[in-house]
């Protein structure tokens, strides 16, 4: 029984062979680039929009106490002397801004940094076919990022420090 390496000459073979490499190591650097251009900043504007989004529903309702007990103390001033209410009038200075310290880019790069290691052969295929043929996995490279997320593979951008 002839084996296939006897079948093709084998500089065919180490042609192929060398494609393959190259297409794999070029396919790593696209996945890279693509990610770092295209799905890194829009992962920062959809995590920063999500943080502001919550902040600022956060912040109404307590405007909205703040104001409530303000509208109160005015139509009653001998409310200023109960102890409970000494104890709330801070509230009445106006609400603090509490500041996120998570760095969104840290977080999105490394969402991907995963999402590039777990496509890596779609994004080979994507380029060893000239692009002729695009893959779930480069197509939906936005959609791995999430799943990652979702699945907690770089922690979790939204929590407050």
């Amino acid at each position: 029984m002839t084996s296939w390496i006897e079948i093709f000459p084998r500089p065919v073979v180490a042609i192929a062979a060398g494609y393959v490499v190259v297409s794999f190591v070029t396919g790593a650097v696209f996945a890279e680039r693509l990610a770092e251009w295209q799905h890194i900043p829009a992962c920062n504007v959809k995590l920063a929009a999500s943080s502001a989004d919550s902040d600022f529903a956060a912040l109404s309702e307590a405007e909205r106490k703040r104001r409530l007990l303000q509208g109160l103390l005015r139509s009653m001033p001998q409310l200023r002397e109960l102890p409970m209410v000494r104890e709330i009038a801070p509230l009445l200075t106006g609400p603090k801004r509490t500041r996120r310290t998570t760095d969104f880019t840290s977080h999105c790069a490394c969402l991907a940094d995963a999402a590039v290691a777990e496509t890596r052969w779609d994004f080979m295929v994507w380029v060893a076919t000239l692009r002729v043929h695009t893959p779930s996995g480069v197509s939906r490279f936005s959609g791995v990022m999430a799943n990652l997320d979702k699945t907690g593979r770089c922690g979790n951008a939204r929590s407050a420090s």
